[in-house]
């Protein structure tokens, strides 16, 4: 992979564009699919926020545990934030007009589902579990068949607010105890 750009343990949070899906690459499987990023940028004509260019991964997931988590956890939509390593790859377009594009890969050591806009219940694999056998059917972190599920709305209130910002003002005053500040 010479002259490839890459970065070590790269992370990105994005939501997936599909369901994960498992692929065979050989005598292997892998577990892939896709996260699009989009950041939110300040117009400072606008005086407004707005999206940026959307940014595109796929992403491949080697671990057969976590790649049976990631595919029994996540689905299309879900946000999620994944960590590995990053490279860039230079490709044509074979439209009628070809042009240069660049393909955002990333190998994950890790992928977690986001709490930004969702709630999650996580359930550890059972000890034992795990077998040759066993890791193309991983167990999975699940809530009711789903592992994310979006915040009903209300559920965030003025009440929890005001125990965040307990909970904050406690932690400063232990930091400051501890000389951490």
């Amino acid at each position: 992979m010479a002259g490839r750009p890459r970065l070590e343990k790269h992370t990105v949070t994005g939501n997936l564009t599909a369901d994960p899906v498992t692929r065979k690459v050989g005598e292997s499987e892998l577990v892939t699919f896709r996260l699009a990023d989009t950041p939110r940028i300040f117009d400072r004509e606008a005086k407004a926020w707005k999206d940026g260019e959307t940014v595109y991964y796929d992403v491949a997931v080697r671990n057969a545990k976590l790649g049976g988590n990631v595919q029994g956890s996540l689905h299309k939509g879900n946000r999620a934030t994944v960590t590995g390593n990053y490279e860039a790859v230079a490709n044509v377009t074979k439209d009628q007009k070809p042009k240069p594009v660049l393909n955002h890969r990333i190998w994950a050591e890790d992928v977690s589902a986001s709490l930004e806009f969702a709630t999650v219940v996580i359930e550890p694999n059972p000890k034992g579990l795990w077998s040759d056998e066993m890791d193309a059917q991983a167990a999975t972190v699940n809530v009711e068949q789903t592992a994310v599920k979006p915040n009903p709305k209300g559920l965030w209130s003025d009440e929890m607010d005001a125990q965040a910002a307990t909970v904050n003002v406690e932690q400063t005053a232990v930091d400051h105890k501890w000389g951490l500040v």
